[in-house]
């Protein structure tokens, strides 16, 4: 058995856990990426706009045997979990990856929406202390083992529960409240990436004369039903407005998945929202909308003169 301090393992090999194996091998920690491709990628490449850093990459795939993973022959253990998954693969992650998770191990999910944390929550050891983290990093995967870094962003990270706190590694991102910041990401995640999807824009786009009033439309119903979380509807609202200006060149990654015919993570958005909303008896017409757009994959043209009605 493997067993080191802040021995990492992380889950997911999308732009955003190829990102965080660059800056924890940066921070000279021990790192290895699982992933689902069927060969070893071998190196990671990181690009920004003045360089090229090249990673030798420690990795876990259904392509490498037990002998490649210890001269033992025996299974590494790992003891500091980061989950860079879809919010809709968190569970399954956590329950087929079992026999790399040591009993008292630090579990910190990375993944958009609400929902998925708590279900890791119910589930996880007793003994395992799990932490939640939200960013607004910007990262492109330009292949599958090649990233490029396409903006400064916050990270944040806590627990729900208030007790303890995160490895030292991660202290300089830790928040007391952590839930408002998840709150303001899924706020900022519920404007822009289904209505992204839905006028096949990228984000900037979305302030465009043409699509102003939608975009306007949809964050002014989120932020008035984020004003039972005692959410300041003006900074809130402003603050969607910056994110969307401030990642105008991205196509978010709904946008993406959609297009690719992938699987979303609305269920996490905009129906963490809704069934938020149920419970207090508030509608939310156009968060319904948009749900039912991504999910049913509905005409587009119908579902926006179905959204030019509630304007």
């Amino acid at each position: 058995m493997i067993s080191d301090n802040e021995n990492w393992l992380i889950i997911g090999a999308g732009a955003i856990g190829l990102l965080w194996y660059s800056k924890l091998t940066d921070l000279k920690l021990k790192v290895t990426l699982l992933h689902r491709y069927d060969t070893k990628l071998g190196t990671l490449s990181v690009q920004d706009d003045t360089s090229n850093t090249s990673y030798v990459l420690n990795e876990i795939s259904d392509a490498i045997t037990l002998k490649d993973l210890s001269n033992s022959g025996q299974l590494p253990i790992f003891n500091s979990i980061l989950f860079c998954t879809k919010s809709f693969d968190l569970v399954e992650a956590y329950n087929t990856n079992k026999h790399y998770i040591s009993d008292d191990a630090t579990l910190i999910t990375l993944c958009n929406g609400m929902g998925a944390q708590q279900a890791l929550n119910a589930i996880k050891s007793k003994s395992q202390n799990l932490f939640i983290g939200t960013t607004n990093e910007g990262a492109l995967k330009l292949n599958k083992n090649q990233i490029k870094k396409t903006g400064q962003g916050d990270v944040f990270i806590g627990s729900l529960n208030l007790k303890g706190k995160p490895p030292s590694t991660l202290m300089p991102y830790y928040t007391a409240n952590i839930e408002e910041k998840l709150i303001t990401k899924l706020a900022i995640n519920a404007v822009i990436n289904p209505m992204t999807a839905l006028f096949n824009v990228k984000n900037g786009q979305l302030l465009d004369a043409d699509i102003l009033p939608y975009y306007q439309a949809c964050r002014d119903e989120v932020c008035a039903f984020l004003k039972t979380f005692q959410f300041d509807i003006t900074n809130l609202s402003a603050t969607i407005d910056a994110v969307t200006l401030k990642t105008g060149k991205n196509r978010s990654s709904m946008l993406q998945d959609f297009s690719g015919n992938r699987q979303t993570e609305i269920n996490f958005i905009s129906g963490y929202l809704l069934s938020e909303a149920t419970k207090v008896n508030q509608e939310m017409p156009i968060q319904a909308l948009l749900l039912d757009f991504i999910v049913k994959k509905t005409n587009k043209d119908a579902q926006i003169l179905l959204f030019k009605a509630l304007l």
